[in-house]
């Protein structure tokens, strides 16, 4: 079945679920909550699978591992709330490897977003993906002008840079590379005001996917700098 769109009423539940704060309540709803909102999202996965699978057939595309719960982990947080009142798709590669790139999908009261970037950065990567940045620049900017295309460019609620800037230290001056070098965890994203475009379920798909090959060359780039890394660290285990 394919992707039917999320209403605004859906993530209105989504969110007095989260306002209300008891299971009774969840219990109560737990029915429209999972036809309105989790079942959608499970769909949208399978109508995203073709153009994922073209740029990386190892991604993990199983809508049940891909897919936040709405109950929330609330073993080793402060924060006890029993519920979001978001929900995000996560899509990384099949080994337990970090750290690693990935593209999502997330939904807010009141928008969405959706990008490409590396998760788990340490601070011994990021050395790594400055050290590549400088031998080689020109990849990474055709890859992020690319993605560029479509709206997806560091920044958002997620992006963290330092507060010295790397990028000046090391005379790094081209303009569109300082705050992929200065990330702390690189991540291209683009934020959508407003809820109404989730419920125009075949505009949204073709907005992700033409967002996600767009976005293509980066999540390569990402990889290759993961796998790397990884491999290195693995090696030096080993020793």
């Amino acid at each position: 079945m394919e992707f039917n769109g999320i209403s605004a009423e859906a993530i209105g539940l989504l969110a007095q679920n989260r306002f209300e704060n008891s299971k009774a309540f969840y219990e109560a709803h737990k029915k429209e909550i999972n036809e309105g909102v989790v079942y959608p999202m499970r769909r949208l996965v399978e109508d995203l699978r073709p153009t994922l699978e073209a740029i990386n057939p190892d991604l993990i595309l199983d809508p049940l591992r891909c897919l936040s719960r709405v109950r929330r982990d609330t073993r080793f947080t402060n924060d006890k709330t029993l519920y979001r009142e978001n929900l995000w798709l996560m899509f990384r590669h099949q080994k337990n490897e970090l750290p690693t790139p990935m593209f999502w999908f997330e939904f807010f009261p009141d928008g969405y977003s959706y990008g490409c970037a590396t998760v788990s950065s340490t601070p011994a990567f990021l050395e790594a993906w400055r050290a590549g940045i400088r031998r080689d620049p020109l990849p990474l900017l055709d890859a992020v002008r690319k993605a560029a295309t479509k709206g997806l460019a560091p920044g958002g609620e997620y992006y963290e840079c330092y507060k010295r800037s790397k990028a000046a230290q090391d005379g790094i001056t081209q303009e569109e590379l300082i705050p992929w070098y200065d990330a702390k965890g690189p991540i291209a994203i683009r934020h959508v005001a407003g809820v109404a475009g989730l419920n125009k379920p075949r505009k949204l798909v073709s907005e992700l996917t033409a967002a996600y090959e767009a976005a293509g060359d980066l999540y390569r780039y990402m990889l290759d700098a993961t796998t790397r890394f990884n491999a290195r660290e693995c090696a030096d285990e080993r020793d």
